[in-house]
């Protein structure tokens, strides 16, 4: 049984990773200027979402050095 509360926590922290991964690729979506170009957004707002973009990007560093992903 003890197997088994390990191998259920194993795939907890495996289900934890994958939603990370997809949350940063969602942000990562929203905010990167080759989408918002492909969309029709104007230069002097892709220009303002850059800096989200490098925020989003810091984050999924740090999540990634604190995490071991």
């Amino acid at each position: 049984s003890s197997k088994l509360q390990a191998e259920g926590l194993a795939d907890f922290i495996v289900d934890q990773k994958n939603v990370v991964k997809r949350s940063y690729r969602s942000a990562a979506k929203k905010y990167h200027p080759d989408m918002l170009h492909a969309v029709g957004v104007s230069e002097v707002q892709i220009a303002r979402t850059m800096q989200k973009m490098v925020q989003v990007n810091a984050a999924w560093k740090l999540i990634c050095q604190e995490r071991g992903l």
